[in-house]
């Protein structure tokens, strides 16, 4: 009855790696070969994790919103998907919308890199994505791309303009009293005129009739 027996695979990528059974023979019987067989290793495949967060954020975390100028991170781990294998000192690179620009960070021993970034100073989404490139062992991977919101300056801002400007209204409606006070002596005035041609009229007329 034949044995099964099992061996580590190689270590490395290859085709045509070659097996062989043998009998030896006994007392009764002749020696034998099988056919020679072929098999071939192949990369493992991997999981690339990404996460863009800033202090304070829940756990779980993946995209995160900022101020223009604030602290947040880049951060993720780098997994053999066969054997569930944390893979250390593999470099990962990113690419993100423009201006953002991030360096590229080397996997531990736990398979975990990051990294902490400045957000840019103008508000608007940005996209970012991780990237394993790949080596003899293991097949290249993306990560989900993630994405950082950079928020429009803060509300405490436009608040102050707005109260500067709400200020600024009752300047014009004093302008508008005093305009108003100066139609209200105008008219005094007038009225004041008009009694006094009514006054010197009566007069003449009372003096016209003492002279007949």
């Amino acid at each position: 009855m034949a044995k099964l027996l099992s061996q580590a695979p190689p270590t490395n990528v290859a085709t045509g790696w070659a097996y062989q059974g043998h009998f030896a023979g006994d007392s009764l019987y002749k020696k034998s070969d099988s056919t020679i067989r072929t098999y071939s290793t192949v990369k493992h495949a991997v999981t690339l994790g990404l996460a863009v967060l800033k202090t304070g954020d829940p756990s779980g975390t993946t995209s995160t919103t900022v101020e223009p100028g604030q602290n947040y991170k880049v951060q993720g781990t780098l997994r053999d998907s066969l054997t569930g294998t944390w893979l250390q000192g593999k470099t990962i690179t990113f690419t993100a919308d423009d201006p953002i620009t991030i360096s590229g960070k080397t996997t531990n021993l736990n398979g975990f890199y990051s990294g902490s970034q400045t957000a840019p100073g103008t508000s608007g989404t940005y996209d970012i994505q991780s990237h394993f490139a790949g080596d003899a062992l293991y097949s290249s991977r993306d990560s989900v791309t993630r994405t950082l919101t950079v928020s429009s300056p803060s509300i405490a801002a436009s608040t102050t303009d707005a109260e500067r400007s709400t200020a600024e209204e009752p300047a014009s409606n004093d302008e508008d009293t005093t305009s108003d006070g100066d139609d209200d002596e105008s008219e005094q005035d007038g009225s004041q005129n008009d009694r006094g041609q009514n006054d010197r009229a009566a007069s003449n007329s009372n003096n016209r009739t003492t002279d007949r």
